[in-house]
């Protein structure tokens, strides 16, 4: 009866009725039909609940179970999660963690980190909003995981967010606007990941990004546009990937740019124009590729009588 009294209640109340204490009468008044309610009101209002009654409405049907069983999880999660927070850093490194439930930092508990390290886990997926609405946050480890996906949106209003460590996954491609919209972002590592193409804006509006490191992929295309709007780069390193040409105006726009690695791939021919109009450019390593003689001598006539160190 307690549980079919509960059902009621939640069927007909605001999402911000329930709990625990509701008096028996006034849930026995209220008769609308669970099966009536979209799941969204029904979440909002399993948002209000205490562990207790969520746990009750868990077991009363297949559906009601489906939308409550990850709600109890994600606070079990975040519960777990508070244990190991250390000043402003939240260590997670070497737990077994295999998903980051949605709404799992919205605690005050977190609000002060500044520094959240998941590396050494078995995360496959970051979903939209993991990282988000974090005032005081600046860098964050997933290196050493098993991703493959990462969402549009993903990280989102971390305005003071300085690195993004992703080395060690399985990634095999980037999302436009993967990182947009984050304005001190400093550095994006995803060193020995399984990326074989950079789309237009996978890298873009990011005033004071300095380094991205692509090092040790699979990658064999880079779209102009790829990297844009990034006005404080100064590294790129495309080293020890499958490259067998690069598009003149990959690295156009690009003031800041000093130096640029993409030793060790494959490419044959590289126009002296890919690096026009880089007036901070200091150094470009191209050694252990298969360039032709012609190649090799066009790129040392471009940059004969500039400060410019080729490597070859």
């Amino acid at each position: 009866m307690k549980k079919l009294l509960m059902i009621a209640a939640l069927a007909a109340c605001t999402p911000f009725c329930i709990s625990a204490a509701t008096p028996p009468e006034t849930v026995a008044a209220q008769k609308i039909e669970l099966k009536d309610m979209p799941d969204w009101q029904i979440l909002q209002i399993m948002e209000q609940m205490d562990d207790q009654t969520l746990e009750i409405f868990a077991e009363t049907s297949q559906r009601i179970g489906a939308l409550a069983k990850p709600e109890l999880a994600m606070r079990k999660q975040r519960e777990e999660f508070k244990k190991y927070i250390k000043g402003d850093q939240l260590v997670l490194t070497n737990k077994g963690i295999t998903d980051i439930y949605p709404r799992v930092f919205d605690d005050p508990s977190f609000s002060q980190l500044q520094e959240i390290n998941l590396s050494h886990n078995q995360l496959k997926t970051i979903a939209v909003g993991a990282f988000s609405n974090f005032p005081q946050l600046k860098y964050i480890h997933l290196n050493d995981n098993q991703l493959t996906t990462i969402a549009v949106g993903a990280f989102s209003n971390l305005p003071v967010l300085q690195s993004i460590d992703l080395d060690y996954n399985q990634l095999t491609t980037l999302p436009a606007n993967l990182f947009s919209n984050l304005p001190q972002l400093k550095k994006i590592s995803l060193y020995d990941n399984q990326l074989t193409t950079i789309a237009v804006g996978a890298f873009s509006n990011l005033p004071v990004l300095r380094l991205i490191d692509l090092e040790n992929n699979q990658l064999t295309t880079i779209a102009v546009g790829a990297f844009s709007n990034l006005p404080g780069l100064q590294e790129i390193n495309l080293s020890h990937n499958e490259l067998k040409t690069i598009a003149v105006g990959v690295f156009s726009n690009l003031p800041g740019l000093q130096k640029i690695f993409i030793y060790d791939n494959q490419l044959t021919t590289i126009a002296a124009d890919v690096f026009s109009n880089l007036p901070q450019l200091q150094e470009i390593s191209l050694y252990d590729n298969q360039l032709t003689e012609e190649t090799i001598e066009s790129l040392k006539e471009r940059f004969a009588n500039t400060n410019v160190e080729l490597d070859f």
